[in-house]
């Protein structure tokens, strides 16, 4: 008895079958049969060991093949495949020696496209198919393939056979190649095809419209559209997209009119409200991603005055609708366990409402509102739990179009500013900026090119960390480091040091994945993103439409490496003064509204002051914690951050560049940087 069985159906592609099997003939794996299964072709396979009178299709042709077979192993192919010569004994050695798993698939090469598979992950494999039908399969294991299925018969059969508790296990290593064609079954249309929103316009092509029909077929029969839907995940992004659109162009009238300021933040509360007693996940997402692209809340305000000051911030708004709407709808539902560190943590804020209370702190209300937000901790753990089917793609929707329309509009603002456009167009659009409070435009030395700093610019820094893990943890496609790139992107448009030292660290950190797992691929895949990134920033600054005033692109870091420079002289300034107010009260700390005062050399300040400037938002993040809180201020803080690596230890290069950021510029004591740590516990 052959240990091996090849099955190998063909419909009409006997001209590609005559590679397939050279190839097998000079495997060094010698114990095999092989099958093959002319499924009705109009000119029939001479060499054919089963033959149909009529086309059965796939399915039919490969189950027809396994009941002729007699290997302990079986793998089928399709009639265009080409495997390498130590493919079958590759796999054949892997699944002897493992004998606790069902099947062993690798990655494989379609025209001049690697497709890499990923080890066997069931909560991915439900998401989207990744394992080709040729995997090699126990004889025992194999359940046979549904021949009513047109399409993703292969996704059908490795989801039955995980219901059925059998598992695989990946080979990283391209051992066969296919050739793209126009009919059979390794057809082939590109990938944009499927990724489009065709339901805007309310036509899709036939091919894409089969596949989004098959594969609708194939989550209704295992119950997979709770989970996620790539059918709709496209559109759902691209709504999404929409209403960041919506908000952000009203937001520029609004920054001018107040009555209308006011009426579309009262607006946008009574529809959070709305959405939060209804679909409580839904608001929150909305909720978020005002967080993500907002920076400071201030898209909209209600009761601003002529200048945009003053009121109540749309962030305020949306904050407290979403809180009532979820409360109204699910206090009596809940069953929940906060994070006891969460607990720690909330003591320590009442604590130091308390103790700037006590000791008369003059801006303790205006200090201490940022840390309001932990109250969102309540409903992220119960819809976390409640609604755990759609809360995680839902959140990973949010986060994608978040970063990717700040990446946009870092971008936008960037060659607008260092460009020669109309110089009253230019200023319309920076009191915009002032106005909303989403950022701060500069120009760089006497370079010309403009620096433009986002607050929200931290989450582009940490998807960049991130993507870097994920690369350092498994091979990704190019995709992958194309969205790598336009974070690294992001992050220098920010001319931020801090960023770029977090950055740094967060991605030195990574390298312990890549000398367990041996990934040695990820050094050159952050060097292309790295290279990509810095030739788009020097592209977008020196594009010639119209023409740029950017200037030597050596100048514009050389003028952010300079410590002389006016805002780095101003924070080294403050160091001093913060250590000597933490020493004044080290165990106790001040409470929320303590302040210091020092000479600034902020351009400004001098105008105004002279330069005397009185604070109580410190640029030391972590010094700020043991001045408000005490002592127990950075240890809770440090309790918190290593509770959340423990847990998730595949996050600890991102939680490393968020602690790394807040020692220069305070994220940890901020609404952008304490939801992160909220949605990452």
């Amino acid at each position: 008895m052959p240990k091996i069985s090849v099955i190998i159906p063909t419909f009409n592609h006997g001209d590609e079958l005559e590679a397939c099997l050279a190839s097998l003939h000079r495997q060094t794996e010698k114990d095999i049969e092989i099958i093959i299964v002319d499924d009705g072709s109009t000119k029939p396979i001479t060499n054919a060991t089963i033959r149909f009178n009529k086309n059965l299709g796939a399915p039919a042709a490969r189950n027809a093949g396994f009941a002729r077979s007699k290997g302990e192993y079986v793998i089928f192919l399709d009639a265009d495949a080409e495997l390498k010569s130590h493919a079958i004994e590759r796999m054949r050695e892997v699944l002897d020696a493992h004998p606790e798993v069902d099947f062993v698939y690798p990655s494989f090469k379609f025209g001049y496209t690697v497709f890499t598979g990923q080890p066997w992950n069931v909560e991915e494999l439900k998401k989207q198919n990744y394992i080709h039908t040729s995997a090699l399969i126990r004889r025992k294991a194999f359940l046979g393939f549904d021949e009513s299925l047109k399409k993703f018969q292969d996704w059908d059969l490795f989801l039955t056979m995980e219901e059925q508790g059998k598992k695989g296990i990946f080979i990283d290593e391209v051992l066969f190649s296919l050739k793209p064609r126009q009919t059979g079954m390794s057809q082939w249309m590109p990938v944009v095809a499927y990724k489009l929103p065709w339901s805007w316009i309310g036509w899709m092509p036939k091919a894409v419209k089969k596949y989004k029909d098959a594969e609708a077929i194939i989550r209704r029969k295992h119950n997979l559209d709770q989970l996620d839907s790539s059918v709709r995940w496209n559109d759902k992004i691209w709504w999404l997209f929409g209403v960041v659109a919506v908000v952000e162009l009203l937001s520029i009238p609004a920054a001018w009119n107040a009555d209308l300021n006011s009426a579309l933040a009262i607006l946008a509360g009574i529809l959070t409200l709305l959405f939060a007693y209804k679909k409580p996940t839904a608001a929150l997402s909305i909720l978020i991603l005002e967080f993500l692209i907002g920076s400071k809340g201030r898209l909209l305000v209600y009761g601003a005055n002529a200048s945009n000051d003053g009121g109540v911030s749309l962030r305020i708004i949306l904050f407290a609708a979403f809180l009532l709407g979820w409360f109204l709808a699910r206090i009596r539902k809940t069953d929940f366990r906060i994070p006891t560190i969460f607990l720690a943590l909330a003591a320590l804020v009442g604590y130091a409402v308390c103790r700037g209370l006590s000791l008369n702190q003059p801006y303790l209300f205006a200090d201490a509102n940022a840390w309001g937000v932990l109250l969102l901790i309540i409903p992220i753990v119960d819809l976390a739990k409640c609604d755990s089917p759609s809360f995680w793609p839902t959140m990973k929707r949010v986060a994608m179009v978040g970063v990717a329309w700040i990446i946009l509009k870092s971008i936008a603002l960037f060659y607008l500013f260092s460009h020669s456009f109309d110089a009253t167009w230019l200023e319309s659009v920076h009191r915009w900026i002032r106005r909303t409070g989403i950022g701060e435009i500069t120009v760089l030395g006497e370079g010309g090119v403009a620096r433009v700093f986002l607050q929200s610019e931290i989450y582009p820094l940490l998807g960049a960390v991130w993507l870097s893990v994920d690369a350092a943890r498994r091979r990704v496609g190019r995709q992958h480091l194309a969205v790598l790139a336009l974070c690294f992107l992001a992050v220098l448009i920010s001319f931020s040091r801090s960023f770029w030292i977090a950055l740094a660290l967060g991605i030195f950190s990574c390298i312990a994945y890549v000398l367990r797992r041996k990934t040695w691929h990820w050094f050159k895949g952050l060097l292309v993103a790295g290279i990509l990134s810095l030739f788009a920033l020097v592209g977008v600054a020196w594009f010639p439409l119209p023409l740029s005033t950017a200037g030597n692109p050596i100048d514009w870091f050389t003028a952010r490496v300079d410590t002389g420079e006016s805002a780095a002289t101003s924070r080294w300034e403050l160091l001093p003064i913060l250590i000597d107010k933490a020493l004044e009260a080290p165990i106790l700390g001040h409470g929320f509204g303590a302040t210091v005062t020092y000479q600034s050399a902020d351009p400004r300040v001098v105008a105004q002051t002279g330069g005397l400037y009185t604070t109580y938002a410190f640029e030391w993040g972590w010094l700020d914690l043991w001045i408000k809180f005490g002592i127990l201020g950075p240890i809770v803080m440090l309790l918190l951050l290593a509770s959340i690596i423990k847990k998730r230890p595949q996050l600890a290069p991102v939680i490393v560049t968020l602690a790394v950021v807040h020692v220069f510029t305070p994220y940890l004591n901020h609404p952008l940087g304490l939801l992160v740590l909220m949605l990452a516990a």
